[in-house]
């Protein structure tokens, strides 16, 4: 009796342990990924083209199965929004795919760490639903080959202000060289 009582207490203590390693195979196995196209990370900035000598258009991607939000100088409704539910159950509005927006940004200009920023005082949240993207201009003049430009942003999950600090970046080193 003491022997079953003893081997029913060690199933009871490893039976958790074990479980737990099955889960970690599973999502190390990329049946649950987090992002749709495994070849890309979940969020992140490409070069979209040249506008000229003075601005450089970006277009942020959202490669997550969740909505993010980030900082915008205008609020989106109507035409370049869309109400639908997202993953965490939120119901809002979120950009439409394509959508030219004015995103609150900052460049750190290395080496000097001399930031330059589009940070302003009035600031709306802006949604981006899993997989869309939006596009943005930024002054070409300043971002040199040293210099990132970053966006802070969150998952829909997320409280702003109370979690740990998501940030996509672009480098100047990035940009396609431009033949003169």
């Amino acid at each position: 009796m003491k022997i079953q009582a003893l081997l029913f207490a060690l199933v009871l203590i490893f039976a958790p342990s074990v479980y737990s390693q099955q889960k970690i195979v599973i999502l190390n196995t990329g049946k649950q990924d987090t992002r749709i196209d495994l070849s890309k990370p979940t969020v992140y900035l490409s070069f979209e083209r040249y506008d000229g000598d003075n601005f450089i258009w970006l277009r942020l991607h959202n490669n997550s199965r969740w909505t993010i939000s980030f900082r915008t100088d205008d609020d989106f409704y109507g035409l370049v929004s869309d109400s639908s539910t997202w993953s965490a159950g939120r119901d809002a509005f979120g950009l439409l795919d394509g959508t030219k927006i004015k995103p609150k940004y900052m460049v750190e200009r290395l080496p000097e760490q001399m930031p330059m920023d589009n940070q302003g005082c009035v600031s709306s949240k802006s949604w981006l639903p899993s997989g869309r993207s939006v596009v943005f201009e930024i002054p070409r003049k300043g971002f040199e080959t040293f210099n990132k430009l970053r966006i802070p942003f969150t998952y829909e999950w997320e409280t702003e202000g109370y979690e740990p600090e998501h940030r996509v970046t672009f480098e100047g080193w990035e940009l396609p060289k431009v033949e003169q």
